[in-house]
């Protein structure tokens, strides 16, 4: 028994020992992490704090703060992280998804209530990785029918595991493998109301700018697009003509020191408006172009 140590000892020890690798936040970090491991939440742990840990998780938890500790993002770590509430299923097959795609979820939320989406009108994720933003769109667009792709099949993996996770909120999610609008079936052509996206749109010079723990784990195709950055978004652009109705909108999210040029060319390949909107940052993130 003298060798065990209490929940509240190993969420101390955890915070020091992150504190000295130079993680700013290390007593949140802790917190997770022992929950993670405990299986408890935080009002469980403060009641069970003077309660032993078995070895079996004092060891789990060594085991996930040395990953911490080398870098790997502690989304990877957990094996999980919340998107707009919902908890989704996070590994090194699919990008860890950010604010900034909470952002563009919510906009097209907005524009699907502003359209009128009715119960079996087409709804299409391009490049859903994890599955967050046909889940988030899902959990608020009931009936809808919602068409999730993705060229990875490793990403569609998680993807599948997250939608299965979610039961019958995700039921209207069909997940097909393919480059963006390739993996629709072709009776889908014309029909399609809305198409959110958050595509790699980092250019390939500005990889020296990534930090270590996203460039270093992060799936190197999900983050980088080409030699402009807009090579993937300017694609979407243009296939949308031929896939969405008379009045479809395309949200997508970029990088800010490109919105205007992306503004720009969508209105050149023939969409009728478009308006840039701002993240929480207050930076220009995400295109929203209308037919």
């Amino acid at each position: 028994m003298s060798d065990l140590k209490t929940w509240d000892y190993l969420r101390r020890e955890a915070k020091d020992r992150l504190e000295a690798g130079g993680f700013v936040g290390g007593d949140q970090e802790a917190q997770w992490l022992v929950e993670e491991v405990s299986g408890m939440n935080s009002a469980e742990l403060i009641a069970s704090a003077k309660i032993f840990a078995s070895v079996r998780a004092t060891e789990q938890l060594n085991t996930l703060l040395e990953r911490r500790l080398i870098g790997e993002p502690l989304q990877y770590v957990l094996g999980s992280w919340s998107f707009r509430g919902i908890d989704l299923m996070v590994d090194r097959r699919v990008l860890i998804p950010r604010p900034e795609t909470e952002t563009l979820v919510g906009l097209a939320l907005i524009e699907a209530q502003r359209m009128e989406l009715q119960p079996g009108e087409v709804v299409v994720d391009l490049g859903t990785g994890s599955g967050a933003i046909a889940i988030g769109l899902a959990a608020q667009l009931f009936e809808v029918a919602i068409w999730a792709t993705d060229v990875d099949s490793r990403a569609l993996e998680v993807a599948r595991a997250n939608v299965a996770a979610r039961g019958r909120m995700s039921a209207g999610i069909q997940i097909v493998q393919g480059s963006w609008f390739d993996a629709l079936p072709h009776e889908l052509s014309g029909r399609v109301r809305l198409v959110v996206s958050n595509p790699p749109y980092i250019a390939e010079d500005e990889i020296p700018e990534l930090p270590p723990e996203v460039i270093d784990y992060e799936p190197f195709s999900a983050l980088v697009s080409g030699p402009t950055g807009s090579e993937h978004i300017e694609t979407i652009l243009l296939a949308a003509q031929d896939w969405l109705t008379d009045d479809g909108v395309v949200l997508i999210e970029l990088d800010p020191r490109r919105a205007k040029k992306t503004h720009t060319y969508a209105l050149s390949v023939g969409f009728a408006g478009a308006v840039i909107e701002n993240d929480l940052t207050g930076q220009p993130r995400v295109l929203i172009a209308r037919r």
